[in-house]
């Protein structure tokens, strides 16, 4: 039996003796698998719902900036790199955020020093900016795949309390040895972000298309704006200008995205120049940019398969090593990973495919409940009870809670850096 979005939809509908083509009716019950589906995926730590991330942290990097006026630093080349957005650099005692870094020799802080000359400086890489679908860290290490590997091991996670008890200093560098979980960041989405337009063109297609964009600060990124319609003739080719300047201080890439429900595509994709790369605009950017929007394209093959959006929630979690590192490395990343949403028909669940029925029994339990059909929703409430006990069986690997009985014996498996240990005596 296929277990896809399309079929659940439909047995949900076959059991509610609901008219699937109702696009309403469609999207209430798209809505209520979904949810059940994020329940089922993110209540436990089951292995198919993590995954595994390698995380490059870096030294700190002594360099020579001129400070400029509007939060302008310039540098040699090579001085600044991608991955500087969002940390901190150090000038004159005072620690700076750098917003983005727009070559290798100019780069923009959020604040501008009030001293514009020439000084020497230190980039601190002092927070890691967490995947955004991370709902909870399983495990963090140094791995190596050689014979003889030099300091692996896991990082050992500790509390902030633990943290400012202790007093661990942030200036202190070396073998990263733990972590501590820092507060967490974001970013704010676009209201519309850029405004669209037109241009000429021959043999497109008539088509709709929606357009939404988010802002990318650093490594991660806001919600979807305000969604735009754009009906478009067989001669018009679409176009996106950003709506506004955002200051280079802001930091905030703005990156477009489409879909055409009409068309099939009923999720964001990135929208493409008429060279094929996706659309970025820089905080400084001002052109318009013409996008791949013709219905042949729209339709086609490549563009279905496409990268589609991580649904963004606004929010990166960080976390602090300690000691700092005092060279480059990687490290390995495991992680509870959130919930993708199924939103076109042929999508599938992480939950294995023996065992997604287990999506439609939770959703039909808590309808029919709320539609006084007690009788019906115990029914399948047991099948829900039923079918998550053999998913548990198979693919929860560690108990989701720690629990120490008897004479307090201590469980094998580390804390996590989110967990409470519960003692139970007898």
């Amino acid at each position: 039996m296929s277990t896809d979005l399309k079929s659940l939809r439909e047995y949900v509908a076959n059991v509610l003796d609901y008219d699937p083509v109702n696009t309403t009716y469609k999207a209430q019950v798209d809505q209520l698998l979904n949810e059940a589906d994020r329940r089922i995926c993110t209540e436990k730590l089951y292995t198919f719902a993590q995954s595994t991330q390698d995380v490059t942290v870096y030294a700190d990097k002594a360099v020579n900036v001129e400070i400029q006026a509007g939060g302008l630093i310039v540098g040699a080349a090579g001085t600044f790199e991608p991955y500087m957005a969002g940390h901190i650099i150090e000038i004159d005692g005072t620690e700076y955020q750098i917003a983005w870094a727009k070559s290798g020799t100019q780069a923009y802080l959020t604040t501008t020093p009030a001293v514009a000359a020439t000084q020497p400086a230190t980039v601190i890489q002092r927070y890691i900016f967490l995947p955004q679908d991370l709902v909870q860290i399983m495990g963090l290490a140094r791995r190596s795949q050689a014979i003889t590997p030099s300091n692996p091991g896991m990082l050992q996670p500790i509390t902030q309390y633990e943290d400012e008890w202790s007093n661990l200093p942030l200036g202190e560098t070396g073998l990263p040895e733990v972590f501590v979980p820092a507060s967490p960041t974001g970013v704010r989405a676009p209201r519309i972000g850029v405004t669209t337009g037109t241009t000429s063109g021959t043999s497109l297609g008539e088509r709709t298309v929606e357009v939404g964009v988010v802002h990318q600060f650093a490594t991660y990124k806001s919600a979807v704006s305000d969604v735009q319609t754009v009906s478009l003739t067989a001669s018009q080719k679409l176009t996106v200008t950003p709506a506004s300047s955002l200051g280079n201080n802001s930091g905030l890439y703005r990156q477009v995205y489409l879909r055409a429900p009409q068309h099939g595509l009923d999720d964001w994709r990135p929208a493409l120049t008429e060279l094929g790369v996706a659309i970025s605009m820089a905080p400084d950017a001002t052109a318009t940019v013409t996008v791949r929007s013709s219905l042949a394209n729209i339709q086609s093959e490549s563009y279905y398969v496409y990268g589609r959006m991580v649904a963004p929630t606004g929010v990166c979690d960080r976390i602090r090593l300690y000691p700092r590192q005092s060279e480059t490395m990687t490290l390995q990343l495991r992680y509870l990973s959130d919930h993708q949403p199924m939103v076109e028909d042929n999508d599938t669940s992480s939950i294995p495919a023996a065992h997604r029925m287990v999506i439609a029994y939770r959703a039909l339990y808590e309808v029919l409940f709320k539609h006084d059909n007690p009788s019906l929703s115990e029914l399948y409430y047991k099948r829900y009870q039923q079918e998550l006990l053999q998913l548990e069986r198979r693919y929860l690997s560690q108990p989701s809670r720690r629990l120490i009985k008897g004479f307090l014996t201590p469980s094998r498996m580390p804390d996590g850096p989110y967990r409470r240990r519960k003692l139970v005596r007898l």
